[in-house]
């Protein structure tokens, strides 16, 4: 028996909880007491609390069969974003860090400078609600986003 595993479970998870969720990962496989101690909800409540707390409050407020790491790598798809703002915008966490990621639907967007923007209707279904745009004559773009 190693010296941290005479600590108790929940010392390891708040130690646990203060590196990121790689560390976490990593750390697992030391041993049982950590490998537990990593797949607890404190450890991962934390990571998704740090991210964003009024919303990660509200997923998970609303998903409390998941355990809390099961909904952050849930919520850490890059390939599956949920979708917010009125189909305008996706929200995903980064999984190595727990940084908020956005993405933005084109139509979000102001494009200055005048450039020729015309709707395409040949590309394939976006995961936006919203329509695409194709740019014509474009030598240099500026893009400005504004977000609540």
């Amino acid at each position: 028996m190693t010296s941290l595993e005479v600590l108790p479970q929940e010392c390891i998870a708040i130690i646990l909880s203060r590196t990121t969720p790689v560390d976490a990962g990593r750390l697992s496989v030391v041993s049982k007491t950590f490998c537990s101690s990593a797949d607890s909800d404190e450890v991962w409540t934390r990571f998704l609390l740090l991210s964003s707390p009024e919303v990660m409050a509200y997923i998970i407020s609303h998903n409390p069969s998941l355990t809390k790491k099961v909904l952050y790598l849930a919520l850490s798809d890059v390939h599956r974003p949920i979708i917010i703002d009125h189909g305008r915008m996706g929200f995903y966490l980064d999984r190595k860090s727990g940084k908020k990621c956005y993405i933005l639907a084109a139509q979000s967007l102001f494009i200055p400078y005048g450039a020729l923007v015309a709707p395409n209707t040949n590309m394939p279904p976006s995961r936006f609600a919203l329509n695409f745009s194709i740019m014509y004559s474009v030598y240099s773009i500026a893009i400005v986003c504004y977000t609540n």
